[in-house]
């Protein structure tokens, strides 16, 4: 289940923008609708489903886009490194330096009863960094990080050493 979702250079969003499905103290007048529309993870309440308001031309789709971005890059990473073509961003045009700067994708969510964090930063033709954490018990601790085309590997992830030794700098680890 997806508790967080946050981005950065992609189409009209230059700054980093994040999307919590994370629910407020606020209560709702019947308290079935409260159970109906929450899942309890950890003494945290999230909501099942959200909604995104706001005026014609404000961005709303532009974050639909980057979610289906991340899930693109995350799904043909491989291909497109085979392809040897460039990944498929839209970085904020309407400034100098953000098409040359790399468009950044994470996610923080629940998995077999797991919290996890996952992301990643990519240029046209390359992953500048990729990461991924998880929260055993209260503390956030990493599983692998990418940066530079170094691998770090943690807690099990040692196993995946060769694999992470022969990927391509265009591919994504977790692909």
């Amino acid at each position: 289940m997806l508790l967080e979702f946050t981005f950065s250079n992609h189409r009209s969003f230059r700054d980093e923008a994040a999307l919590s499905l994370i629910a407020t103290s606020l209560k709702s007048r019947t308290k079935q609708v409260d159970l109906d529309n929450l899942f309890v993870f950890e003494k945290s309440k999230i909501l099942r489903s959200s909604a995104i308001y706001g005026a014609n031309a404000s961005g709303k789709s532009n974050i639909a886009s980057a979610m289906r971005c991340m899930k693109h890059l995350i799904a043909q990473s491989v291909q497109i490194a085979e392809d040897d073509g460039s990944f498929s961003r839209q970085p904020f045009a309407l400034d100098v330096e953000s098409p040359k700067a790399p468009s950044t994708f994470e996610a923080v969510f629940v998995a077999g009863n797991r919290q996890y964090r996952y992301g990643f930063s990519v240029s046209d033709d390359a992953v500048e960094a990729e990461w991924l954490y998880h929260v055993p018990k209260t503390t956030e601790k990493p599983l692998f990080t990418r940066q530079a085309g170094h691998t770090t590997l943690f807690d099990g992830f040692e196993s995946l050493g060769s694999i992470a030794d022969a990927i391509d700098n265009k591919a994504l680890l977790i692909t």
